[in-house]
Formats: structure tokens, C-alpha cells, sequence
């Protein structure tokens, strides 16, 4: 969660930044500042989802003793490693794309 909620906060300063951008007729600084937060937000939760895949284990047993359930769920959070950086990338490019409105 802490992951997610990072990536949707560099989105949401880089909307602002980038609104300024547009607005001032500097498309090209723009361009270029949308492609530097990708770069940033993606970096950012690479390090964050790989802490918590080497945590996981302590995490999930923090919830359950269930070793079926510590199995699952850790094969669960290494799978995110796989979908968080492509969640930023969407939301990052959303939100950028929402001040051309």
C-alpha cells in the first residue's frame, strides 16, 4: 500500500509541474519532465517493492501462522514486482495527460 500510495504522489506533484509546463507553452520541458518522474516514480518502487519481497515473510507471519497462507501470500508479493512498476507507469502518464485537457 505504502508502494502505491508514493507512486500516486509523485503523479499527482508531477500534474501539477506539468500543467505549469503546458500552460507556459513549454511542451518540450514538459516532454521532458513527464519521462524524468517516470524514471523516478519506477526507481522508487522497485526499492520499495523489493524491501518488502524481502520482508514478506515476516509480514504475512506477523498476520497468520498458516503456512499455506505465508506460502501463497509471499509468491503474491513477489508477483508485484511485475505490476507495480506498470501501475506507475499508468498512473503517471494518466495524470500527465490530464493537463492537456
Amino acid at each position: 500500500m505504502i508502494v502505491i500510495i508514493l507512486g500516486i504522489s509523485i503523479a499527482r506533484g508531477n500534474q501539477i509541474i506539468v500543467g505549469h509546463m503546458v500552460g507556459a507553452q513549454e511542451q518540450t520541458k514538459a516532454y521532458t519532465q513527464v519521462l524524468q518522474s517516470l524514471r523516478r516514480s519506477i526507481g522508487i518502487t522497485l526499492t520499495g517493492v523489493c524491501l518488502l519481497s524481502l520482508f514478506r515473510v515476516p509480514i504475512i507471519e506477523l498476520l497468520t501462522d498458516s503456512t499455506e497462507i505465508i506460502k501463497y501470500g509471499s509468491a503474491l508479493l513477489l508477483f508485484s514486482f511485475l505490476l507495480e512498476p506498470g501501475r506507475n507507469f499508468n498512473v503517471i502518464l494518466e495524470k500527465s495527460l490530464q493537463t492537456l485537457r
